[in-house]
């Protein structure tokens, strides 16, 4: 176990879990755990099982507890508690179909089969969008880590250059009202989130 929270996946396991317990209060621990933990059970026995079939032996569904926690936590906990569980497994179970050489590529689509076939929303809960500016600091301060330490800090500073200098851009040449949304919150922290711990 010490061995395992030393590897990229154990640090994000920890950031996640650390994420998700600063959030958990102001979203209430009735209402997010249930959904957090459903996720994580659903994504893990689906991967637990694969993994046993591919390589006959068991191994801990690493892969699987992170994608069902990035899906629990985007997904709004004011939902039934069984659409971050199903959509974590449809999430795992694409990973093993759409792949890269020998990596897989997290599917980002099975969040958008949670909005058009549940009805189901995103809040983004887990990037801690609903804290005052502390929580952006928090948010920061461990994505930054965690993209440093899996060398991809530059990949992170591109993308959120790119994507703040296209809507800044989008604010002068047309009406920037509906583009002042993007750099308040829960947009801010949304697109940090993904920039540090998704893309």
């Amino acid at each position: 176990m010490k061995r395992f929270f030393r590897t990229p996946k154990g640090i994000l396991t920890l950031i996640l879990t650390a994420l998700a317990l600063i959030a958990s209060p102001h979203e209430g621990f009735q209402r997010v755990m249930p959904e957090l933990l459903s996720a994580i059970a659903a994504a893990g026995v689906l991967d637990l099982v694969i993994l046993r079939v591919r390589h006959g032996g068991w191994e801990f569904p690493s892969g699987a507890v992170l994608t069902a926690m990035i899906v629990a936590m985007v997904l709004t906990p004011y939902g039934a508690w069984w659409v971050p569980a199903v959509t974590s497994a449809v999430a795992v179970a694409s990973k093993y179909v759409l792949r890269y050489r020998a990596a897989n590529i997290f599917n980002p689509a099975a969040l958008v089969l949670a909005y058009h076939a549940f009805s189901s929303g995103e809040s983004w809960w887990g990037a801690l969008p609903e804290l005052p500016l502390w929580g952006v600091a928090v948010l920061s301060a461990l994505g930054i880590f965690m993209a440093d330490r899996v060398n991809k800090l530059p990949a992170v500073v591109a993308f959120l250059f790119a994507y703040y200098a296209l809507f800044t851009l989008m604010a002068f040449i047309g009406d920037p009202q509906p583009v002042a949304e993007i750099f308040r919150s829960p947009d801010l922290q949304a697109a940090l989130y993904f920039a540090f711990f998704m893309l």
